[in-house]
């Protein structure tokens, strides 16, 4: 039995997935499809129990932190959060850790990085200018003064991804409340073209933008889909760049 296997029966026998294989999938084939993290060091942004940061660890990560205040917005999973203590202990991932900071709190004492990784946190940086950075200057440059943080820990050329929600879908561009997602508060995300946008005033560059699929779509191998029929259902993209 392999290592992904123990880790993935591991998981199995304490609750947390019923199979664990899109675990696996969903990480290496949509979250990192085309980045390694053999030797890197990685920071996420609002990790939530740190499922991600397992994966990277597992995976050759020298250092895998993660930022988590549990503040409005964040995920906590008392289940999940012993398990990635078992797992750690286990499996041997000392190098994977969260700090219970924010961004803005954050001193950089884990260096420069060369991923970055914000799964469904960047318009929980600062929700109120999220509210209004797309007409508002202040909020736009309060955003961009946490992005260029964030660069700062960054090392040249290294890779930031971020996964959201865009607002623009259908239910709430009619003013109706979502049938399949009603406790997305639309009005607090932004489409991929404005992060993009802001983050090139932040010193990143070359944005890249996927729509994704359900997870359970990758029970049948699709992880990606047009962007067409993302409107209709999460809007959910992928935004990759590099530090400038």
């Amino acid at each position: 039995m392999n290592y992904k296997e123990k880790f993935r029966n591991f998981g199995v026998k304490n609750g947390i997935w019923r199979r664990g294989y899109s675990f696996f999938d969903i990480h290496q084939k949509q979250i990192f499809p085309n980045i390694s993290l053999q030797g890197k060091k990685l920071l996420e942004i609002g990790c939530g129990d740190g499922m991600s940061l397992l994966w990277a660890a597992m995976n050759g990560a020298n250092l895998a932190l993660g930022l988590e205040p549990y503040s409005d917005g964040s995920t906590k999973n008392s289940k999940k959060e012993i398990f990635f203590g078992a797992a750690i202990k286990k499996f041997n991932l000392n190098q994977a850790r969260i700090v219970r900071k924010t961004i803005q709190e954050y001193d950089g004492d884990g260096g420069l990085f060369d991923v970055v990784l914000m799964q469904a946190s960047i318009n929980h940086l600062d929700e109120c200018s999220c509210l209004d950075l797309h007409y508002n200057r202040d909020s736009a440059g309060l955003y961009i003064e946490l992005l260029c943080k964030i660069r700062k820990y960054m090392k040249h050329n290294g890779t930031i991804v971020i996964m959201d929600c865009s607002s623009d879908n259908f239910f709430p561009k009619l003013g109706l409340r979502h049938p399949f997602l009603p406790q997305i508060e639309w009005e607090k995300h932004q489409p991929p073209e404005k992060w993009a946008e802001l983050m090139g005033d932040a010193g990143f560059a070359e944005p890249v933008i996927s729509w994704l699929a359900n997870y359970r779509m990758s029970y049948i191998g699709v992880y990606r889909i047009p962007y067409a029929l993302s409107f209709f259902t999460r809007s959910e993209f992928r935004l990759q760049m590099q530090a400038a």
